[in-house]
């Protein structure tokens, strides 16, 4: 009897497990069309329709590897409709996130958006200087990569001089 009951409760997990396994690949398979339809969308200027799409993925799927960019294209999507509150809301999120390849970008459409927003009200003076920050967050980022490009191709330019000058 306790062998039955073992053997069943063996089986039960593992029909649990293939099962979680299948709803993991269906979601998995449904953030992919999801995000390649916002993407789509993107591609092809539809920024109303691509920020919308976009931030259902977001909605959805917070923790999903391709969040960030998608902060990113919804931010971007909303400084191009002129809706730069929204704007800055996402790109701070994608601009935050040290290292990733979205950073740079999104702090300099971060400084476009408040600048936009300063320039649209007086009231809103304090944003330059949180522009100005942004654009240096952009500038120290991209410099960043620039030195660590230099650096890869610094070692074969000097081989290849070496070798030119010793022949």
């Amino acid at each position: 009897m306790l062998l039955v009951l073992f053997t069943s409760a063996e089986v039960f997990s593992q029909e649990t497990k293939e099962s979680t396994k299948k709803k993991s690949t269906q979601k998995s398979r449904q953030a992919a069309i999801l995000f390649n339809t916002a993407s789509r969308l993107y591609r092809q200027k539809n920024w109303q329709d691509a920020a919308a799409t976009f931030g259902d993925f977001i909605k959805r799927y917070p923790r999903h590897e391709d969040a960030l960019e998608s902060h990113f294209a919804r931010g971007y999507c909303y400084n191009r409709l002129k809706q730069h509150e929204k704007a800055v809301a996402d790109l701070k999120i994608a601009g935050a996130q040290k290292g990733s390849r979205w950073s740079g970008d999104a702090n300099f459409y971060l400084g476009r958006s408040l600048e936009a927003l300063a320039e649209a009200s007086p009231q809103a003076s304090g944003r330059y200087g949180e522009a100005a920050e942004a654009y240096g967050q952009c500038a120290a980022i991209r410099l960043a990569a620039l030195k660590t490009v230099a650096a890869r191709q610094r070692p074969a330019a000097l081989s290849a001089n070496l070798r030119a000058f010793t022949s």
